[in-house]
């Protein structure tokens, strides 16, 4: 089954469904077959899975016993944690290679030449050997928590279990959005970020409702979602340039980093243009009107 809710009237088995089938897709991410395949797809997969699986328990987490939520979600960003190092050193590889393509027409030929060189000192050269302590950590994890989703208690219920989750996502999104637009910090637009990601998330479970206009407004905050995160892949790219850990001259450092915080601008303000359109409603608005869009496919199910 996909990534959204099947049935209006069977929320919290449905919860439970999602989050285990998510947590199976991770562990099978973090398989030798897998890493072996292509180390760098899994392991971004795997993390993909485990912030799905945190979102819908977010969604939940009115409904859960304190103690419940903050062992699920804590463990799983733990496993998350786990995989960052290899994630963020990927990441930095395409972000610097992404960067230098486009920009190597206003690029000077040492700062390119440079830069494609970094590029290939950051590709891991030992395959499944960088990955396979972090993997095996992350998937034990990952497994435990999968144990204790089958049996969470979540009540009954079906729009009032998800609703309070549904708001406060927004509510903070919109909070962000707002933080964004006066300051540009690579953490500020990194947080923002996660609360733009738990929209699509919440957007794809609930797109059955609607399909065409809730998909639609899911795929906006996905594209918001990607902007952010080249962002903070260039940001952390430029933390290193300024840290002197890149093996370029000082002038061609100090090259590559224009360019960078000026792509950076780039994308800061096409997340802007973007947020401003997913974020237009007052939170209380947004949730009225998803619970009417709830209450219509509650009837036709």
């Amino acid at each position: 089954m996909g990534y959204e809710f099947e049935r209006p009237a069977r929320v919290a088995p449905e919860i439970r469904r999602i989050v285990v089938e998510r947590l199976d897709q991770a562990l099978e991410q973090l398989s030798d077959e897998a890493l072996r395949k292509d180390r760098a797809v899994a392991v971004h997969t795997a993390r993909k899975d485990l912030k799905k699986a945190r979102s819908a328990l977010r969604l939940a987490k009115g409904n859960l016993t304190r103690e419940a939520y903050r062992s699920g979600n804590d463990r799983l960003r733990d496993a998350a944690h786990e995989l960052a190092a290899v994630r963020e050193n990927d990441a930095m590889v395409g972000a610097l290679s992404s960067l230098v393509d486009e920009k190597a027409p206003v690029m000077s030929d040492s700062c390119a030449a440079g830069a494609r060189e970094w590029s290939e000192r950051l590709r891991p050269s030992e395959g499944l050997k960088d990955v396979t302590e972090e993997a095996s950590r992350a998937a034990a994890i990952i497994a435990g928590v999968k144990e204790d989703a089958r049996s969470w208690a979540l009540g009954y219920g079906s729009w009032e279990i998800i609703e309070p989750g549904l708001r406060r996502s927004y509510r903070r999104g919109r909070a962000g959005l707002a933080m964004a637009e006066t300051d540009s910090d690579d953490e500020t637009l990194h947080e923002w970020r996660k609360r733009v990601k738990d929209m699509w998330y919440s957007l794809r479970l609930l797109s059955r409702m609607w399909p065409e206009v809730l998909g639609a407004a899911a795929e906006e905050a996905h594209k918001v979602s990607e902007l952010l995160g080249d962002h903070h892949d260039l940001g952390e790219l430029a933390g290193v340039i300024e840290g002197g850990q890149s093996g370029l001259s000082s002038e061609d450092c100090a090259e590559l980093l224009v360019h960078a915080r000026a792509k950076q601008a780039e994308l800061h303000l096409a997340a802007l243009t973007k947020g401003r359109r997913i974020y237009a409603e007052r939170p209380r608005r947004y949730s009225q009107r998803l619970e009417a869009l709830w209450r219509a496919w509650e009837q036709q199910s």
